[in-house]
């Protein structure tokens, strides 16, 4: 009588490992989608943040300028970017751009809007408010603030 030893078989065959490479092809196909999508948000979070940050800095010079500027500078209640006061001569919208006419300078590129209004006095000190939108691409960031004229004082 003779004995047959059978041994387990090995690895995996041929046809197996086509189907395993098939298979991981199918559930990783939506991911390559799902990548791109997350490095465009993130290429417009990054553009984001630096219009922001643009926005800011343009907005820290105009509060340094109507701080230091004299009360009753503004019509209370007006939008001031269109009626020619001090304000609008100092700083303006041109090409996209917010300038500083003295001294000269650009503030701020791809500028889409911008307000100046003269809300309110408060406690004898007359507020100005600034909103400043800027935007690139896909990307836009929209910021504001509200200042004393002629500050603290």
């Amino acid at each position: 009588m003779s004995r047959t030893i059978v041994r387990p078989a090995r690895g995996l065959s041929l046809v197996e490992l086509l189907i395993a490479l098939a298979l991981a092809a199918l559930m990783l196909a939506p991911l390559a989608g799902l990548t791109a999508d997350m490095a465009t948000a993130c290429a417009i979070a990054a553009d984001r943040q630096i219009l922001l940050r643009d926005a800011e800095f343009a907005l820290g010079r105009m509060a340094y300028v109507i701080e230091n500027s004299p009360q009753g500078m503004l019509k209370q209640g007006t939008d001031t970017t269109t009626t020619g006061t001090w304000f609008a001569q100092t700083f303006k919208l041109a090409n996209g751009q917010l300038v500083q006419t003295n001294p000269d300078g650009v503030l701020a590129d791809n500028v889409t809007g911008f307000s100046v209004t003269a809300p309110e006095t408060v406690a004898g000190q007359q507020l100005v408010q600034v909103t400043l939108t800027l935007a690139r691409g896909d990307a836009s960031a929209s910021t504001g603030m509200t200042v004393r004229l002629g500050g603290a004082q």
